[in-house]
This record gives structure tokens, sequence and C-alpha cells, in this order.
């Protein structure tokens, strides 16, 4: 139950795109229904993390508007009240911040999965904190941890040999928090997250 829904798409569009701090904070933002606008250079990222972005809301469902990309010619849809999750090109973003008046969203976690940036609007720099929010980075940290190559495909190297795991999610701990930690500890819960996030890698 504490797995995430299966995907195709590689989770390291976003998670490896932003820091996981960054990545908290869209996720905060998102729990209260605030716009998030994630724009990228490169078509295939914006549509994996947009995915990926709803991903990571389960058991959650977005109920606001969502589109992983938007057309250059519908660009206006930006300026819509209602809270959204949109993916946009570079050129696209560009584009509307040049426009005279600017048509980016003033009210929106903009996120540039390009050079790793996520600008805040000012009226919602103080976002509250998550219960367990340590919880959450911990488990985001462990997922960043792995080889990069594991964060596309999670398959056996070239002579066949099973991926291979950083020492610290190699532990029992790590293997069977439940069985082996008390899961209402720290320690337990720390290591869940930890596991969590090890099961999310072999679906990169």
């Amino acid at each position: 139950a504490r797995e995430l829904p299966e995907t195709s798409l590689p989770l390291g569009a976003l998670l490896d795109a932003l820091q996981p701090p960054q990545l908290l904070t869209l996720f905060t933002a998102t729990l209260l229904e605030h716009k998030v606008l994630l724009v990228s250079s490169r078509l295939s990222q914006l549509t994996a993390a947009a995915e990926t972005f709803l991903a990571l809301l389960w058991p959650l469902c977005w109920q606001g508007v969502y589109i992983p990309l938007l057309p250059g010619l519908l660009v206006e849809v930006l300026q819509s009240p209602v809270p959204f999750i949109c993916g946009v090109h570079t050129s696209t973003h560009d584009a509307a911040a040049r426009a005279l008046p600017s048509l980016l969203p003033q009210d929106a976690f903009i996120a540039n999965l390009d050079d790793g940036t996520l600008i805040v609007p000012q009226a919602s720099a103080a976002l509250p904190t998550l219960p367990h929010a340590h919880l959450l980075l911990a488990a985001l940290e462990a997922f960043r941890s792995q080889p990069a190559p594991l964060h596309h495909s999670g398959s056996a190297d070239e002579v066949g040999n099973p991926p291979a795991f950083p020492p610290e999610l190699n532990s029992p701990d790590a293997a069977f928090p439940i069985r082996l930690l008390n899961p209402y500890s720290e320690e337990g819960k720390i290591a869940d997250a930890v596991s969590t996030a090890q099961r999310a890698v072999v679906r990169h």
C-alpha cells in the first residue's frame, strides 16, 4: 500500500531535475491547490515530469487543470484563475514572459527543469510545513543517491549482474524496516521511507 503507482515513465525526469527541498515545496504547493508550471527545453521531459508529479500525489488525485504539454498557441491558458499543473517548452515560457503585459501568472510556482531552479511567488513564500517532512526528504535523498544509470532503467549491468545499490540501502534495516525496526519509531519511519524510495528506483 505504500508503493507508488506503476508508471513506465522515468521518475528521474522530475526527481533528478530538482533538489529534494524544492520538490517538497512543489508537493506542498500542490496539496494547497496552488498553480504549478514546469518548464523545459525537452518536450519528453515535460510529460515524464508531469506524470511523475501526479504519481507523487498518490493516493490523492489532482482535481485541477492538468496539461502536461501546453501548446504555444494556447499560452493564455496560464492566465486561468484556477489551480493547474502545466508543462511548457522554454520558448513558450520566454514568449509569455516577454509579452506586455506578461502572461506568466504571478501566483504560480515555476520549476525550470533545465537549470534546476524554482521560483516561489512572493505571496506564497511561507508555506506550512508538512507533517513528517523529514521522512519525505529522506526518501527523495535516497532516490537521488542511486547511480545515474539506475534512474533510467534499473536493469542488470552488461555482464548480467543485478543493479547495485548504495551500501546503506543494502542493509537489513533498509530492506526489512517493519520486521527489524519498530515501525512507529523515528528510525523505523526513516528506514521505511528509504525502502520505498529503493523500490521506486526499479521503475525508473
